[in-house]
């Protein structure tokens, strides 16, 4: 079994030999690392020339598009039976390759992650409950209910899966893997959650996902709703059953009016009414008495919706049949 790792890397010299050591110390020998230089302008280029003494480490060069643009390269660029993503200042655990050769002609294989400052202190464990044999509608449900589902470097995907679909990543977007990922699990046919840490994700200053300017913030928020819409396109052309597009119809709309609760001024009040212009709403699930009562909620208000259903911690609740 070969894996096809996939390294977007932008002015992130400071992190990417811990990224970059992490893939070669791996205890399992067929791979390649497809590094996609996305026009840095610091040193990181020399820190990936250090590596390709190793034939498996492969390095393009682009003009800098944006990290979308860089992983759809990186794509082009598979040999592998499954592909991987690892972001440039992310880092493997050493036996992730390893652990999942023991499975094969599975779909989609999903493993944990933690979280880590740059010190390497452990912020936050992300657990996946493991499955395997699950039927279709209940993978999809286990998967949705994970603490970290829209990450692209959670998972490890068939090539020929993610190719047949031709799965590609929005261009200038924030948040390209909201809703691509939702997609991804809605497709699949044979799924996979492993009890074991695959990956240090690094919470860092200064990042995309952490920076809170109020033009990133407007960016973000209006991406996740273009991506919204995307993803409507997709469930509208899937072959799948009704009920599992209803699935991850429920959880996006839930995400989204969640999203609302990070907002502030202007940006919060814009943001509702494109909710509302939508009419993303429908797609929650009103097939009981509670659940009934929490679709009238959000009718009558977007916060007493939110106060109904736990706020910002209860976005499960849609998979709980008793609610």
């Amino acid at each position: 079994m070969k894996y096809s790792i996939i390294i977007p890397v932008y002015n992130s010299e400071k992190y990417l030999d811990k990224c970059l050591t992490s893939i070669l110390n791996q205890n399992y020998s067929n791979y390649e690392a497809i590094i996609v230089n996305d026009g840095s302008t610091d040193g990181s280029e020399a820190v990936i020339n250090k590596y390709l003494s190793d034939k498996r480490f492969i390095k393009i060069n682009k003009k800098n598009s944006g990290v979308a643009d860089t992983r759809n390269i990186g794509l082009d660029y598979v040999t592998g039976d499954y592909i991987l993503f690892l972001d440039s200042d992310d880092a493997f655990n050493e036996n992730l390759l390893l652990t999942l050769s023991k499975y094969n002609d599975i779909d989609l294989i999903k493993y944990n992650a933690v979280s880590v400052d740059e010190e390497g202190n452990v912020i936050k464990n992300y657990i996946v409950k493991p499955f395997s044999n699950l039927t279709k509608i209940e993978a999809i449900k286990s998967l949705l209910t994970d603490d970290l589902i829209d990450v692209l470097w959670g998972y490890a995907y068939k090539t020929s899966f993610f190719k047949a679909h031709n799965f590609t990543f929005e261009s200038g977007r924030i948040h390209e893997d909201f809703g691509l990922i939702s997609y991804i699990i809605l497709e699949a046919e044979s799924y996979k959650a492993i009890d074991f840490v695959g990956v240090n994700y690094l919470q860092r200053e200064g990042s995309i996902t952490n920076n809170k300017s109020s033009k990133n913030e407007e960016k973000k928020a209006f991406d996740l709703l273009y991506l919204y819409d995307k993803l409507l396109e997709h469930i509208n052309n899937s072959k799948s059953l009704k009920e599992e597009k209803e699935v991850v119809l429920i959880y996006i709309t839930d995400a989204l009016i969640r999203k609302y609760t990070y907002l502030f001024g202007d940006l919060k009040k814009a943001y509702k009414k494109e909710l509302k212009r939508k009419k993303i709403y429908k797609n929650l699930p009103r097939n009981t008495v509670k659940r009934y009562i929490k679709y009238i909620a959000i009718l009558i208000n977007i916060n007493l919706y939110l106060l109904v259903t736990g706020g910002t911690n209860g976005k499960n609740w849609c998979f709980n049949a008793s609610l």
